[in-house]
């Protein structure tokens, strides 16, 4: 992974008091659900609609989520009720990393591409999340970061993390990056349940103004 990489070429300019290696206990992360070596989501609502309305709250709500995001429907089937959509978000990650021996805090706001696929049937839409992963990055010091190719949050990636996580004797930057790792894996899973919890009140709350 290209992940160490960005870690030991950014340097902040403020200082920080000492952090030792207690401090940088890698966080547990989610059991992840896994199809085709990829970690998905995936709901489905029991919603008292017919398909066509079903699918016109899928577009509404997906001009509803990514409105400050970039994001390209990829496919818009009306007929059997599918919409796919390649998206982009924000993963925010409050990490450390380890230029001169001693650990240093440093924030990226990672380009979070992602696909959503919106399925409505009558009376009821699959909504699954898939195919996660980093695309870009900017630093706290205003440094960009690029992914070429980019970096997959896939089983691959969860097999290293826990590679690495039975490792012993770790280094500070090993230690550094370890705990980095869980902090993207546990931000990805807060933003996919976040957006899975507005899709469904979307489309709960498009229902009741039918009343």
């Amino acid at each position: 992974m290209k992940i160490t990489i960005v870690f030991l070429f950014l340097f902040p300019t403020l200082s920080f008091s000492q952090i030792s290696d207690s401090d940088i206990t890698p966080k547990e992360i989610p059991k992840f659900q896994i199809q085709s070596e990829e970690i998905f989501y995936q709901s489905i609502f029991e919603i008292e609609d017919k398909k066509s309305k079903l699918h016109s709250i899928g577009l509404k709500a997906i001009s509803e989520l990514y409105r400050s995001s970039k994001s390209a429907i990829d496919l818009n089937d009306l007929e059997n009720g599918v919409l796919i959509v390649k998206a982009n978000l924000p993963l925010v990650l409050d990490g450390y990393f380890v230029p001169l021996g001693s650990y240093k805090p440093i924030q990226i706001i990672y380009t979070l591409e992602h696909v959503l696929i919106l399925e409505s049937k009558d009376q009821k839409v699959r909504v699954t999340l898939d195919r996660f992963k980093f695309i870009s990055g900017v630093s706290s010091d205003g440094e960009v970061l690029t992914f070429n190719p980019p970096n997959n949050l896939d089983q691959e990636y969860l097999n290293f993390y826990q590679k690495s996580l039975e490792s012993r004797n770790l280094k500070k930057r090993e230690l550094a990056n370890l705990y980095n790792k869980s902090l993207v894996l546990n931000e990805l899973n807060n933003i996919s349940l976040n957006l899975m919890d507005q899709l469904k009140q979307i489309y709960f709350s498009e229902l009741n103004d039918d009343w």
